[in-house]
């Protein structure tokens, strides 16, 4: 989401095209740039015939940028006019996924949020255009009752550069003088859960005591990583993807799920780029997890 003055914008474009209203005011823009038919591909039915002879045939109305070998897959099929072979299925999610991260790499990255179709749109909203956007830093330090986030933008940067251990003095510094009553360990992972940071690598060398360190919270589930390599998963042998998968898998059976693939998304930037999981729908993957009792749900046993 981004946020100008009071009022949140979906930026994600699955999220844009849910929104009618603004999927309107981003196509309006798209057209501007002579590039309306990926907003137009996203929106459509499935319908294999239509979606070939629109947006994937050579010389279609809409051609779409995306790799030539789902163009080839789709080309195969629709040469032979197989309209209901199963596997369109998996060609227009590819090509839907590619669309949507060029959607988002151009156009929702910043041009669109300066466009008179954006700013007339926010007007109606309520908005001003003299509106700026809020950063995720300014957000962060707005809710944490911070009277500067320019002091949260350094702390971050600084962890970024030194790690959890060689800022845990900085941090307790940082949330006396903004008289915050708040642990390091909360503080750090609020700011991880916003994505503004990672969490570190276990550290051998022992933690410097703070004040008021606090216990993590039991452990709700309980992978196993035999059945998640074989859901696709190469890099399940490190501590970090596997810390990643348990929080991501909490994260949905907490009914958090804009979060939970805001987590997929990260493992998904450490996996190799030929990995299956990166054709892989987030939604998908869940129905795998389940079809493979991948995990256990601690807090049902108990």
């Amino acid at each position: 989401m981004k946020r100008y003055g009071k009022i949140r914008y979906p930026d994600r474009a699955f999220d844009v095209i849910k929104d009618q209203e603004m999927a309107s005011v981003l196509y309006q823009f798209l057209k501007s740039e002579l590039s309306e038919g990926n907003i137009l591909f996203l929106m459509s039915p499935f319908k294999p015939k239509t979606l070939y002879l629109n947006f994937l045939k050579d010389g279609s109305p809409h051609s779409l940028n995306v790799q030539s070998a789902i163009l080839k897959r789709a080309k195969e099929l629709g040469e032979q006019e197989l309209w209901e072979d199963p596997r369109w299925d998996s060609i227009v999610k590819e090509a839907r996924y590619v669309v949507a991260d060029l959607i988002e790499g151009n156009a929702l990255a910043y041009r669109f949020w300066q466009s008179e179709e954006f700013l007339e749109y926010h007007e109606k909203k309520g908005g001003n255009r003299e509106d700026k956007l809020v950063s995720p830093v300014e957000e962060a330090a707005e809710e944490l009752h911070f009277k500067s986030h320019e002091l949260l933008d350094a702390y971050i940067k600084a962890y970024k550069l030194k790690g959890e251990d060689a800022t845990l003095t900085v941090a307790t510094k940082l949330l006396r003088s903004e008289r915050t009553v708040m642990s390091v360990t909360d503080f750090n992972r609020f700011l991880i859960d916003r994505g503004l940071m990672s969490a570190s690598k276990p550290s051998s060398k022992p933690k410097p005591a703070t004040d008021e360190e606090v216990p993590p919270p039991p452990q709700r589930i309980e992978l196993d990583l035999k059945k998640l390599k074989q859901c696709g998963f190469d890099n399940v042998g490190g501590v970090i993807i596997q810390e990643r998968c348990q929080e991501m898998i909490e994260c949905y059976l907490n009914k958090d799920r804009q979060k939970a693939i805001a987590i997929y998304e990260k493992i998904l930037k450490a996996e190799p780029k030929n990995s299956k999981l990166q054709t892989t729908p987030f939604v998908d993957l869940i129905k795998r997890f389940k079809e493979k009792k991948v995990y256990k749900d601690l807090a049902k046993q108990g």
